[in-house]
């Protein structure tokens, strides 16, 4: 559960920003103190000591780059910098804006509607009642002189076998035929 409870204090450090990002700035202000009083001590100027504690600390950017990376989504950050980025060039932009628009617009509107048509003629149900009580009848062997290697594999049935078959069947309640 430590992952989930890491989740969540990143969650809240991305809604909390602003105030992590202050008192962030606190501490640091309070380190870099800390830091120029210890230089102080040791003899320095107030200009020397300042530096000397900068330079002891380190980028200063780069602590904060890195404290927003640790209590933050740094993934999210950044796919949202690339949104924001998005839509500020194509706002510049929007006679391109237009044509990509309705290049996607057309796209998937035919895609759609070429999907609704295959649909419906490939993978629609039969129109009969109940298409899920279908079955399908095969004769696995040869069929009155057919080898079985013709029609896939298996033999056909004739029509006058069909019609014998649909006159004497009782489990169904009816027979279809198709080629």
């Amino acid at each position: 559960m430590p992952w989930l409870r890491v989740l969540t204090a990143r969650l809240l450090g991305r809604v909390n920003r602003d105030r992590l990002d202050d008192e962030f700035e606190e501490e640091l202000r309070f380190h870099l103190q800390m830091e120029a009083d210890t230089n102080l001590r040791r003899g320095m100027t107030p200009e020397q000591a300042r530096r000397a504690a900068r330079v002891r600390l380190g980028g200063i950017e780069g602590l904060r780059e890195e404290c927003r990376d640790v209590r933050g989504l740094p993934l999210v950050d950044t796919c949202m910098q690339y949104v924001r980025y998005g839509v500020r060039l194509l706002a510049k932009s929007r006679s391109f804006t237009a044509v990509a628009v309705f290049s996607l617009a057309l796209g998937i509107g035919v895609n759609t509607a070429m999907f609704s048509i295959l649909d419906r003629i490939l993978v629609g149900t039969l129109p009969v009642p109940n298409p899920h009580e279908l079955a399908f009848l095969y004769h696995p062997g040869p069929l009155q002189g057919r080898s079985s290697s013709d029609e896939g594999g298996g033999a056909v049935f004739s029509y006058p076998m069909f019609r014998e078959l649909a006159a004497e069947q009782t489990s169904f309640t009816g027979l279809a035929g198709a080629r």
